[in-house]
């Protein structure tokens, strides 16, 4: 009945990065992740990636144009035919092996959830 704030600390530095206040007879849950905070999710992601130098830089490219096109949010559909590029790319890497498929599923995965959010 009375549940006290819940603190999360995602990255286990010891700081607090977000606090969850219940309210009586309402469900918490995370708030919705902003664009730009998905497109960070998921180069901290490729930055940890077990790959090739040049494959690991090409794929940061691919989310950096991303993060340049965000201003043109006006043209929805350059941002979505990049986003398409981007994920076909992606399962050519998986499919020649130069990706783990588990890896591309999960960036599929948010990036599909970045194309949700514009």
């Amino acid at each position: 009945e009375n549940a006290g704030n819940l603190e999360i600390d995602y990255d286990g530095d010891g700081t607090v990065d977000l606090v969850l206040e219940p309210e009586a007879g309402k469900e918490t849950s995370l708030p919705t992740p902003s664009l730009l905070e998905l497109l960070a999710i998921l180069k901290e992601y490729v930055a940890a990636l077990d790959v090739e130098t040049r494959i690991k830089s090409n794929i940061l490219k691919r989310i950096e144009n991303i993060e340049n096109k965000i201003g043109e949010l006006d043209n929805k559909k350059v941002i979505v035919k990049t986003l398409t590029n981007f994920s076909a790319d992606l399962i050519r890497k998986g499919d020649k092996g130069r990706v783990d498929d588990v890896d591309v599923q999960i960036m599929l995965e948010l990036l599909e959830q970045v194309e949700l959010s514009i």
